[in-house]
Parts: structure tokens; C-alpha cells; sequence
């Protein structure tokens, strides 16, 4: 899974160059590289049938400050706003979303069998010509 994931980097190369070390950006022309573990009906399956909540499923905007209120009620994502939202430039966030998709659990699973290191995934969804975070970093892989 680890050599699938770092492609065409040599695993070798990569804990020996990268590991910890510098910031590995792969750029894949094939835009269904990664359609065997999401895909957008995964994401529409998961919002129109399981009660998201936040801070697991949350918006962010580079342009305003979100606040939750407006996309939840008592914790709980409104579809419908959350959307709308989305459909005015905001990034949607889901956090942790391996608890959710079986193929996204398996993956992480698999990483952490080859790697002996924890995994988890983020999916972050944002319009085009649209930006959710201002410049950043963050203190984890």
C-alpha cells in the first residue's frame, strides 16, 4: 500500500530522503488514482445518510470566519446549509472519515500494518477558485 501511495518514489528513497524529513508533493495526472477509496458519492452517501456532527465535519473559509451555528443544529451538520456554504466558496472538512468508510479504514489499516505508525484521513472538499485556509502549518504528518 505504502509503495501505491508514494509512487513513482522508491520506498527506499523515500525513508531515506523524505521520511521526516522534507515534504514529499506528488502530483498524478490520473484524476481516479484514488477513486478505489472515495469517490463523490461516497460523500453524498455519508451526508444524506449519517448524522455528521461537527468538529468532525465542519466549514472553513479563507475569506470569513464560519460560525458553526450557521450549518448545525445542536452540534449536528444541516445538509442543506452546510451545502449552501459550500456553494458559496467554503471548504468542507471531514475529519477522521477512516471511522466512517470502510475502504478509507482498510487503507489506513493497511498503512499502519507496513508502517507501524498510526493513520488517519481528512477530506477536505473546496470549489474551485476558491481557497479554506489562509497560509499555514500544521505540527503533525
Amino acid at each position: 500500500m505504502l509503495d501505491w501511495l508514494i509512487d513513482p518514489i522508491d520506498r527506499k528513497i523515500f525513508f531515506s530522503d523524505y521520511y521526516e524529513k522534507e515534504i514529499l508533493h506528488i502530483v498524478r495526472d490520473n484524476q481516479n488514482y484514488y477513486s478505489d477509496f472515495l469517490t463523490y458519492s461516497d460523500l453524498d452517501f455519508l451526508l444524506y445518510s449519517r448524522r455528521l456532527t461537527y468538529p468532525d465535519t465542519k466549514a472553513v473559509s479563507y475569506e470569513r470566519d464560519i460560525d458553526v451555528k450557521e450549518y448545525t443544529r445542536n452540534n449536528v451538520i444541516t445538509v442543506v446549509d452546510f451545502m449552501k456554504l459550500f456553494d458559496q466558496g467554503a471548504t468542507l472538512i471531514f475529519s477522521a472519515y477512516q471511522y466512517y468508510l470502510p475502504t478509507l479504514g482498510k487503507f489506513c489499516n493497511k498503512l499502519a500494518d507496513e508502517t507501524g505508525h498510526r493513520f488517519q484521513t481528512n477530506i477536505y472538499l473546496t470549489p474551485a477558485n476558491s481557497q479554506g485556509f489562509k497560509i499555514h502549518y500544521d505540527s503533525h504528518d
